[in-house]
Formats: structure tokens, C-alpha cells, sequence
């Protein structure tokens, strides 16, 4: 809480001494004595007492007025100067304080300028200003902690201001029509006709705006819509989307603080956050296609608590927050998944650069060294020159095939030639002869033909998972199978070695697994197999590929 400014403190003691000096001598006059007996508790009977109380109520009354005025004065200045949601109740607060200081203003004239006036006018005033005054200050004060007693504020809010007025409204007929016409009841008549006709437009003007003042948006869900929209529009990317919609339902429903939590596969994290988060919070999850994709974690304001009707209609906002998360994690995950291929595709330019550089360009230097060697050597010692460029011939042939291999790591012929399944028999064709390896390939017969992207992106991830069987698991035998239920398609290679190290850093290859399953949608999971290790790759449903015979 803030604490008083130093003039606070004078008024309130300004205030406290001026409800002491009233109060003694309200309990001391001995009005109406010596006419008739005293009604006062502790009545100080003395001639010069009771006209000095008499002298002294008038300039009581006027000092209290004017605090009055200036108290008016100050809870207008809060609300000027108040965020938003801190203005709550404080316009109705300013306007009870003004009306009930205004019933006393009579009072304090002297007796020849309020004589015209009628004789029910202060008691009225009085009155109206009595029934105005509690109910704006149970909106101030109490706000909406309960909802039975949210009930009872707005209740008693709208009749207290529907009383008013309507004696306003008709004692203002009655008087103007009286002075204008005869005497009789036409006045008051009139007066009647005006209450009746205006009383029900006023009870639903009253209603809606006290409902608004008690209970923010959530009386009125479309405004609340409405507010959420206008947070989304000002964002000014994605990225912003979250905490505008975290400050739009803060202020649309006066709460203390918004949070939305998400869960993503880097880990669970906030997502975004607006205004301050209490320990009695409420959690709202977010689900969208029968999936939850965060939590809404929303905390009341201090001293107060939330109720059903509260939370009801932050509930029915609830899928657009969904959609809202849903859309920043995708777009985040799109962004992080093209840096990854991104980042892979650089890898395996710089590994072809040191393949080029470091193993053909020597090569192809050290056979032009030869056959200048050779051909210096021809007319001195043929034979040997000969027996030379043999050597520089056999030296061609593996360079030639090193390059085909590389190539055929990269995008072999026959995948664009043949398909996916010839491309993968190949590949564990070549496996076995060149490494010893014995490769199984079995093929469901439903798995179809695939095309573009989806057949490169799982040949890639094979040769990928059958290179590490070489490189690391020393294994003896390896299977691949390519599998169909439904329409989810599925591609496990299995091997018998020594299993994978979960401790183990991912490398380069594993990195470009990862993002190639990525990029076509599937999912990727390498787990021990019990021996060995399993590779296996889930294509969804949802991917679209073109069917085509293989």
C-alpha cells in the first residue's frame, strides 16, 4: 500500500478534530431547553452554551463542506492519475462524496438565502445522498471478492443510484412544473409520468455500467473479446503476440497478474507474463485439437479472490490463447528448425571442402607430380615409366571412386532413377562388399513409392543410421524395414552392436538426422535395441506424398 502524503495526514487530522468538537457538542447541547427538556446524553444547561453551540454549528457545518469538497477534490486527482484497472470504483466514490457534502451546504447558509427553498428539500438531499454514498463505497472498498457479495453490491448499487434518481428526477418536476403552474396535482402527476416512463431505460443503464464497474469485461464478454483482439492487433510480430494477450486479459478482467506457461521439447518455460504474480494463482490449461499446448496461469488482485463467474469467461478465451501459443511455438520451431538445416547444410559443405581439399586435391597433385615423373623417365628407363603410370592409373580408379561414393552419399542415381527402395538395397549392397557388412532389407508391401523431399529426407536419415553402424557399433548385421499402418509410414534400422552411449554429445550426423526428420514432419527416436541400437522414423498421416510405382 502507499503510504500518506504528508497533506493526507493533515486533512484526516483536520477531519478527526472537527468529528470530536461536533460530536461534544452534539452531546452537550441543551437544546430545546429551557423551553422543553433536554434530549442530549450530557446536556451542559447554560444560556451562553446552548447560543454559543448554536453560533458554532453553522461554522461546522462549513468546515465540513469544505473537507468534504477537498476530499471530492483528492479521489478525482487519484483517478486522473491511476492506471486503468486501479481506477475501480473511485468515479462513483468521487461523486457520493460530492452529493453527501452537498446535502449539507444548506446548512451552513444563513437562514435568508435557503428560505425559498422548500422545506423537503435538505431532508431529500439527505436522504439521496444516504442511499448513493454506501453503495459506492462497497464498490471502492470491497470490490469483488465474493461473488454472493458481488451480487449484493450491484444490487445495492443500482437501487441506491435508481432511488436517487428518481426522487431527483421528480421532486426537479414537481418544483419546475409549481412554479409554472397552478396549484393542484397536475405537478405531481406529471412528475409521476416522467418516473414511470424513464425508470426501466434507467434501471438497464444503471445495470450494465454497475456490472462493468463490479466486474470489469467478464459481465460483458464481447468487450472482452474485443480488447483481446485490439492486444493481438498491436503486436508488433510473433513474438509479441503472447504478452499481448497476457495484458489484454489482465486489464479486461482487473486481475493482478497473467502468465502463460508452455511446455516444449527445449523444456518447460514461461511464455509470457503481465503485471505480478501472487501464491493464490489459478491454473487454466490450454488445449486446442485435444491437445494441451501450455497452461494459463492466472492470479487474483491482493485481497480479493476468484470466483466462478471470474474465471468462466477467461475459460471461453482460453482456445484463443491456444492458438495464440500454438502459433508462436510453431513459427519459433519453424525459425529454430531452418537455422538447424541451415547450420547442417554448412556442416556438410565444409566437410565436402575438406574432402575435396585435403584428399583429392593432394591426390590429384601428387599423380600430376607423376606422370611429369613418368614422362621425363620414358626415354631413360621405359619400363620403369610404365610400371609408373600403372601405378598412376590404379591411383585414378580409387580417386574416381571415392568421388562416385562421395556423390552417391550425397544423392545417389539411382534414388532419382529407380526410388526409395532400390536406393536402400543399393546402399546395403554396396555396404557389403566394401565393409563386410551384411545389411537386411525388408519392405512392406503396402509402404508405396515416395517422392521429392519425403525420399530424400529418408534415404538421407538411412545411409546417416547405416554409416554409424560402421563407424561405431562393430556390428555384424543390420536390418531396414520400411513399414505401413494406416496411413502413417515408418522406416527402423536395427542393429546387433554394441548400442549407442546415451552420455555421448550428438555429433554432425545425428544433428542432420534430426533435422531432416524435421523438415518433412516425422518424428526420429534412437533408442537401445537390446543389442545394438534402433533408429526409428515416423512419418504422420498428415504428410501428403505423392504416390508413384517404384
Amino acid at each position: 500500500s502507499t503510504p500518506m502524503r504528508r497533506v493526507d495526514q493533515v486533512m484526516v487530522g483536520l477531519g478527526a478534530v472537527l468529528i470530536v468538537a461536533w460530536t461534544g457538542t452534539r452531546l452537550t447541547d441543551p437544546f430545546p431547553w429551557p423551553d422543553a427538556p433536554t434530549i442530549a446524553p450530557f446536556p451542559i444547561r447554560s444560556r451562553w452554551w446552548s447560543s454559543f453551540v448554536e453560533d458554532l454549528f453553522v461554522w461546522q457545518v462549513g468546515a465540513l463542506c469544505l473537507l468534504g469538497y477537498l476530499g471530492g477534490a483528492d479521489v478525482v486527482r487519484r483517478w486522473l492519475g491511476a492506471a486503468p484497472e486501479r481506477r475501480r470504483g473511485l468515479g462513483w466514490l468521487a461523486i457520493a462524496v460530492t452529493l453527501m457534502t452537498t446535502a449539507f451546504v444548506p446548512l451552513a447558509m444563513p437562514a435568508s438565502w435557503v428560505e425559498g427553498l422548500p422545506v423537503w428539500f435538505t431532508p431529500v438531499l439527505h436522504l439521496a445522498s444516504q442511499l448513493f454514498f454506501p453503495a459506492a463505497v462497497l464498490v471502492t472498498v470491497l470490490g469483488q471478492r465474493l461473488e454472493g457479495l458481488r451480487v449484493a453490491v450491484s444490487r445495492t448499487t443500482v437501487y441506491g443510484l435508481l432511488t436517487s434518481g428518481v426522487l431527483a428526477v421528480y421532486l426537479a418536476v414537481v418544483w419546475a412544473l409549481g412554479s409554472v403552474l397552478p396549484d393542484g396535482a397536475v405537478p405531481g402527476l406529471i412528475g409521476v409520468a416522467v418516473v414511470a416512463a424513464g425508470i426501466q431505460p434507467a434501471r438497464r443503464v444503471l445495470q450494465r455500467r454497475v456490472d462493468r464497474l463490479v466486474r470489469g469485461d467478464s459481465a460483458t464478454p464481447f468487450d472482452a473479446l474485443s480488447r483481446v483482439g485490439l492486444g493481438l492487433g498491436s503486436a508488433a510480430d510473433e513474438r509479441d503476440l503472447p504478452d499481448a494477450v497476457a495484458e489484454s486479459l489482465r486489464r479486461s478482467f482487473r486481475l493482478e497478474g497473467v502468465a502463460i506457461d508452455v511446455e516444449w521439447p527445449a523444456g518447460a518455460r514461461r511464455l509470457a507474463q503481465a503485471g505480478t504474480m501472487t501464491d493464490d494463482v489459478v491454473h487454466l490449461p490450454l488445449v486446442i485439437q485435444q491437445e494441451t499446448v501450455g497452461v494459463l496461469v492466472i492470479a487474483p488482485r491482493r485481497g480479493e479472490r476468484l470466483d466462478r463467474a471470474t474465471t468462466e469467461p477467461i475459460e471461453q478465451m482460453a482456445p484463443i490463447v491456444a492458438a495464440t501459443v500454438q502459433l508462436v511455438a510453431r513459427t519459433r520451431a519453424l525459425a529454430e528448425s531452418r537455422a538447424r538445416i541451415a547450420e547442417a547444410r554448412d556442416e556438410e559443405r565444409r566437410q565436402l571442402r575438406r574432402e575435396l581439399h585435403d584428399g583429392f586435391g593432394p591426390a590429384l597433385a601428387g599423380i600430376g607430380l607423376g606422370l611429369q615423373a613418368a614422362k621425363n623417365m620414358f626415354h631413360v628407363d621405359a619400363e620403369a615409366a610404365t610400371a609408373l603410370l600403372q601405378r598412376l592409373a590404379s591411383e585414378i580408379d580409387e580417386r574416381v571412386e571415392e568421388v562416385r561414393t562421395l556423390a552417391r552419399g550425397l544423392l545417389p542415381p539411382v534414388l532419382e532413377e529407380l526410388g526409395l527402395v532400390p536406393a536402400i538395397e543399393e546402399l546395403a549392397e554396396r555396404h557389403r562388399l566394401n565393409e563386410g557388412l551384411v545389411v537386411h532389407v525388408q519392405v512392406d508391401e503396402a509402404f508405396g513409392a515416395v517422392d521429392g523431399e519425403l525420399r530424400s529426407a529418408l534415404y538421407g536419415i538411412v545411409a546417416e543410421s547405416v554409416r554409424n553402424v560402421v563407424r561405431h557399433a562393430g556390428a555384424r548385421t543390420c536390418t531396414i524395414s520400411l513399414l505401413r499402418t494406416g496411413d502413417e509410414r515408418s522406416v527402423v534400422v536395427r542393429d546387433d552392436g554394441v548400442g549407442i552411449d546415451p552420455s555421448r554429445p550428438r555429433g554432425v550426423g545425428l544433428r542432420s538426422m534430426h533435422e531432416r526428420a524435421d523438415a518433412i514432419g516425422a518424428v526420429l527416436a534412437i533408442e537401445a535395441g537390446r543389442p545394438g541400437t534402433v533408429v526409428r522414423v515416423r512419418v504422420p498421416a498428415a504428410h501428403r506424398d505423392a504416390e508413384s510405382s517404384r
